[in-house]
């Protein structure tokens, strides 16, 4: 098959913003991202903490007690200091503010307003080290979130240096050649996307169980069958991983590597000995699984690792959470003129 260069194209970004003050370098990153694009816009968006229905009501009946809107008020002038940056970069910038819950309303809006990515910068609690860095609010939106969602560890070097795409493949003997292909291509784009001008690092975890198979099957093997067997493995992931790797021109020749043992550890450790930025991986296996996650892999790397993380939905995935009425697009009345 011939190699073709795919793009991907983000003109519309989603930036969940929880403290202003932490978060100017990803705008600013966010807005070079933007650059090239035909119709450019950051979407700004806050999510204040839904209050019980009593607090809501009494405060509604206070006579001139405007705190609700005093608060979306001052939420919002927080980031209208941002506009001057945004017409500079010649970014539109859209600034809402409301109260709910925050995975379902950034789905709905994101939805909505058809973005590209959505971005949640996430701050690292430096007072307990026991404290993950992805809270509940993440792995809702890891679970739910229909587009790429990029979790961004606040302080990580802006532009990325290290990118690593972690991959899945089938064997052919298992007749699922072709399963993971469309989400691996996926992958690739977005890693590169990520990081245009180095080489990204693709990772692939496999657990050939030839240890397991010798113990529990057979007592006589040799140490010679026990190392074909091994080997034998190894060529099968490798094929397969090649099968993947080739339709995609990469900017860079990527460098490929073969994490053999469990993928949970095997992916945390490639993210600590390779010290990556972000890790770009897939977090379904098939959509018509819903809300079935590999093995619960994508959760536990979560729970595993200290860097940002970017996560895809294979095709065909349909979130949860309901859509609301799309918003009037500039790019869908050119595509329709």
């Amino acid at each position: 098959m011939e190699a073709t260069t795919q793009r991907t194209q983000v003109e519309r970004i989603l930036l969940v913003s929880s403290n202003p003050d932490d978060e100017y370098s990803i705008l600013r990153w966010c807005l070079d991202a933007l650059q090239g694009t035909e119709f450019p816009e950051l979407h700004i968006m806050t999510v204040l903490p839904e209050m019980d229905f009593s607090i809501k009501r009494w405060l509604s009946q206070q006579p001139q007690n405007p705190q609700l809107e005093e608060w979306v008020l001052e939420e919002s002038s927080l980031r209208e200091r941002w506009q001057p940056i945004a017409q500079e970069a010649g970014v539109e910038l859209f600034i809402h503010v409301c109260f709910g819950k925050l995975f379902y309303d950034v789905i709905q809006y994101a939805q909505q307003h058809e973005v590209d990515l959505v971005i949640r910068p996430i701050k690292e609690d430096r007072s307990n080290p026991q404290a993950l860095l992805f809270d509940s609010h993440s792995m809702h939106l890891l679970r739910k979130c229909p587009i790429p969602l990029f979790l961004y560890k606040i302080g990580s070097d802006l532009p990325f240096e290290s990118v690593m795409a972690s991959v899945d493949v089938s064997l052919e003997e298992l007749g699922e050649a072709d399963s993971h292909m469309d989400l691996n291509q996926k992958i690739f784009q977005w890693a590169q996307w990520l990081q245009p001008e180095e080489p990204i690092h693709i990772t692939h975890a496999w657990q050939e169980g030839v240890e397991f198979y010798a113990k529990h099957w057979s007592t006589n093997l040799s140490e010679n069958e026990f190392n074909e067997l091994s080997e034998l493995t190894f060529q099968q992931h490798q094929k397969a991983l090649n099968q993947s790797i080739k339709p995609f021109k990469f900017n860079q020749k990527p460098v490929v590597h073969y994490l053999n043992g469990e993928a949970v550890d095997s992916i945390r450790l490639a993210t600590k000995s390779l010290q990556a930025d972000v890790l770009v991986m897939g977090t379904l296996t098939n959509p018509g699984l819903a809300g079935f996650l590999i093995g619960s892999t994508a959760e536990q790397v979560m729970e595993s690792i200290d860097c940002s993380v970017l996560a895809l939905k294979p095709q065909g995935f349909v979130s949860p959470i309901p859509e609301l009425e799309k918003k009037p697009s500039r790019r869908r009345q050119v595509a329709t003129d």
